[in-house]
């Protein structure tokens, strides 16, 4: 069956209560005459999908499954009129949420528009979203399953920005329903800027960064560069499924290492890959590469920053080197701790962009035990990305040097060699975001009180005091005790309290699963009366004085 020559966008729909099962599919096609009809659990020919981000295909290709009761994408075609596609989109909408299949639609004119012409576009795409954990994706492969194989990057064909004139506009960015085709200049909307209205608030508003914007423009080349975020994990599945709730659409690659050993040499369990090995996040397993520390040097015991540093640079001299293919030097490696998220469109401005300096850092929200506590210096800066070309020929792959970036780059003797070869680069700190305007979060011992135990065992033996080595600091009691007061485990430092009045209190994943995530989300104690009379809260005396602390088994 031919398909006419049509253009077509996108739009949000929600399944509702309507189940799909694995492998039900819906299917969009344009007959000989213009009409649209659909299949289920068919695979007609002249099928169109969405790909990802703004990129489409149409031709024979394989169908789309429905997701189980999950946001998901539907492919609004445009072949006619604005008023008949709203009234298709309508449809559409009332359709599902009766629960009914869809049925052949047909008195379609041949009338086409394109996606920015037709007035239609920001009713229809308002804004990019995260995909909702959950929902079922066509994962072919799990690189995690072989970790012996190179995990292939392919280039991100998604199509991020549209032309208006000679004009680069960025879809997210750009209203592109109140246009002025005379002017041929984008028209951005809240929150965006730049000639190309590609610039995110938490970019524009760099301490740094006001210099730099000028020079800054959209990517020419063909392709995005890819975004490789690589971090160590412990046990912070609630950070982590945020995290990819977060970057899914975003990040090429997420490298996760993980070790059966603890930050302090005991033998552990390899938590996340035996909960892969289970099924745990299927739908975004054909993304994450397991980068597997099967070892801890002696002398480690001892000092324990040198462990803080084998897991990061084994993410970069094990892990980049070794499991992964098809990077080139322009490319980023993004790397956070495991209680560390930085905004998206922070990230996707990295990837999306050339003319910028290097290191980029974030300012993030420093919250403790949840997002109702901050702080008293309310914010902390990190610095989280580099392009491959100076991690590997001027850092000497050495990822934990990314965090004192500056430094290390002055220092290297292989800087001023790279910067003759790659003359567009430029070596200065932009740090996105300001103490009063951060750019994500951090958010530590944000996690539940067996994951709170587990981190205060698991610590490093160097960051002293170390409170695992106090058996009443483990007691469960006492930790409901710091987390309902914001006390620190000192029991003098005191923590500011935060309310949840503004768009970016917390990630998104977590607001949008307030019930699975409410402990963080809200002080769960805060009305609990907790009893701590016999738990003896002077040993802090000890440990403020002493270097070498005592080791003390953890009690319940």
């Amino acid at each position: 069956m031919a398909i006419p020559h049509i253009t077509y966008t996108v739009g949000w729909y929600n399944v509702g209560a309507t189940e799909a099962s694995l492998g039900e599919t819906l299917d969009i096609h344009l007959d000989q005459v213009g009409a649209v009809s659909n299949t289920v659990n068919g695979a007609p020919s002249g099928l169109l999908a969405r790909i990802g981000l703004g990129s489409y295909a149409f031709g024979d290709i394989d169908t789309v499954s429905l997701r189980k009761r999950a946001k998901c994408f539907f492919l609004l075609i445009v072949t006619v009129s604005v008023a008949t596609a709203l009234q298709l989109y309508s449809f559409i909408i009332n359709h599902e949420r009766s629960g009914n299949r869809f049925k052949e639609l047909s008195s379609l004119t041949d009338e086409v528009y394109r996606p920015f012409e037709s007035k239609l576009y920001n009713r229809i795409l308002p804004s990019i979203d995260a995909v909702t954990l959950g929902e079922e994706r066509n994962c072919q492969s799990y690189p995690w399953a072989t970790p012996n194989g190179a995990f292939y990057l392919t280039n991100d064909d998604r199509e991020y920005f549209r032309k208006i004139g000679d004009i680069l506009c960025f879809v997210e960015g750009t209203d592109f329903l109140n246009i002025n085709s005379s002017t041929s200049a984008c028209n951005c909307q809240k929150g965006w800027h730049g000639s190309s209205c590609s610039i995110p608030d938490s970019v524009w508003n760099s301490k740094t960064g006001k210099p730099h914007l000028p020079q800054i423009k959209p990517r020419l080349k063909k392709y995005p560069k890819k975004l490789i975020h690589a971090f160590p994990f412990n046990n912070e599945f609630e950070f982590l499924e945020a995290r990819i709730a977060e970057y899914q659409d975003v990040v090429d690659v997420f490298m996760i290492l993980e070790s059966n050993y603890t930050a302090n040499g005991s033998a552990k369990p390899l938590h996340l890959l035996n909960r892969l090995k289970s099924g745990y996040i299927r739908q975004y397993a054909c993304k994450i590469v397991h980068v597997f520390l099967d070892y801890f040097p002696d002398e480690g015991i001892k000092n324990g920053w040198i462990i803080d540093d084998l897991l990061r640079d084994y993410l970069s001299q094990h892990g980049l080197k070794h499991q992964l293919k098809n990077y080139n030097s322009e490319d980023i490696f993004f790397m956070t701790d495991a209680d560390e998220l930085p905004r998206k469109e922070t990230i996707l401005f990295l990837k999306l962009h050339d003319g910028y300096p290097e290191p980029v850092g974030h300012y993030l929200t420093a919250h403790t035990f949840g997002f109702f506590w901050i702080s008293k210096r309310p914010e902390v800066h990190i610095i989280t990305s580099i392009s491959i070309g100076l991690l590997t020929q001027v850092l000497n792959n050495k990822a934990i040097h990314i965090r004192s970036a500056p430094h290390h780059l002055k220092k290297s003797p292989f800087l001023n060699s790279y910067l003759k070869a790659h003359n567009e680069t430029q070596i200065k700190l932009w740090s996105f975001g300001n103490p009063e305007y951060t750019t994500g979060w951090h958010c530590s011992w944000c996690c539940n009180l067996n994951c709170i135990r587990t981190k205060l065992a698991s610590a490093q033996n160097g960051d002293y005091p170390r409170w695992g080595d106090y058996g009443e600091k483990a007691n469960l009691t006492y930790i409901k005790y710091l987390i309902k007061s914001g006390l620190w485990f000192d029991n003098e430092s005191h923590l500011v309290p935060r309310k949840n009045t503004t768009s970016h209190y917390a990630p998104e994943h977590f607001l949008e699963n307030y019930d699975k995530y409410h402990y963080i989300l809200e002080n769960p104690y805060a009305n609990t009366k907790i009893n701590i009379s016999l738990i003896n809260l002077n040993i802090i005396t000890t440990a403020k004085k002493k270097k070498t602390l005592p080791g003390t088994s953890i009690k319940s």
